[in-house]
């Protein structure tokens, strides 16, 4: 069924949890919840905002991004 939510995001990335939760149901005779989805999208990079989906790069939260956003935190609070 995972495989199955990412083929729904690369066929149409403005689908809603609610609108994959419904299409799963008809695929699969299942029903999941849009929280369980969303946890499964956000495994595989992908996370939603309001309606939209988006691929989050996996650099965002890369350790150098990290230190480099405590250091600008830190430099910012000390300023």
């Amino acid at each position: 069924m995972e495989a199955a939510l990412v083929e729904y995001i690369d066929e149409n990335f403005l689908y809603t949890l609610a609108q994959m939760q419904e299409m799963l149901h008809f695929d699969f005779a299942v029903r999941i919840s849009t929280s369980l989805i969303s946890k499964k999208l956000c495994d595989k990079m992908y996370t939603m905002k309001q309606v939209h989906v988006r691929v989050e790069p996996e650099t965002c939260n890369s350790a150098q991004n990290i230190k480099k956003r405590k250091n600008f935190a830190d430099s910012l609070l000390a300023h």
